[in-house]
């Protein structure tokens, strides 16, 4: 099938979510690990240097000396309302970083939905930060209807600000932050967000 062909079906809502998502990945051709915005080999500033081996699911460590406080963030939701993590204080936050581009970012969209729904009323905060150039990009791979839980922000970082302060290299990219906003854990590629290891370690920075 025709790319165009696939992405104006798609746009056209005559797909459910899921087949939209592998149609997508399909007219893409998406393989490999994740998306990869410059070089494979960098110094990121939560887990040191790292070198992309392919391995899908990798998690980075936070810096061994200490937990770092993570970089700040203001940004603007789909309303156009500014959001900061500093108003965050307290409450355990996840940073996920994606866009509408990245293949590997795609079929994750709809557990990270499932994931805010989850702890929603938990003190636990989801922002899905997309680095596309404009936020309505993003915005359409949602369906009509599509409820977005009140812990979950979405966010635009167009030109990947936030992210190359957070030193992000391979979308998708996620950080676990503390209460205190201290960078816990560092994900790297593509999660099972419904794992009950991801999940024990979330309630782990709420206790």
């Amino acid at each position: 099938m025709n790319r165009s062909v696939i992405i104006e079906a798609c746009g056209r809502g005559k797909f459910n979510f899921m087949a939209r998502v592998m149609l997508i990945l399909m007219a893409c051709g998406a393989v490999g690990f994740g998306c990869s915005k410059r070089s494979a080999t960098i110094q990121s500033k939560y887990g040191g240097t790292q070198s992309v081996s392919g391995e899908q699911g990798k998690t980075v460590p936070a810096a061994e000396s200490g937990r770092p406080l993570a970089a700040t963030l203001e940004l603007r939701d789909r309303e156009g309302r500014m959001q900061k993590l500093s108003d965050l204080s307290g409450q355990v936050v996840l940073v996920h970083f994606w866009a509408s581009w990245c293949p590997p970012c795609l079929p994750e969209i709809p557990e990270i939905l499932n994931l805010a729904q989850k702890f929603e009323g938990k003190n636990v905060i989801v922002l899905a930060v997309s680095t596309d150039d404009k936020l309505e990009s993003a915005l359409k791979i949602f369906p009509a209807g599509t409820r977005f839980p009140k812990n979950l922000m979405i966010l635009s970082d167009s030109g990947a600000v936030v992210a190359d302060r957070y030193g992000s290299y391979m979308y998708p990219e996620t950080y676990l932050l503390s209460r205190e906003q201290r960078v816990l854990k560092k994900w790297v590629g593509p999660q099972q967000w419904d794992s009950e290891q991801i999940h024990g370690e979330i309630q782990n920075a709420l206790n």
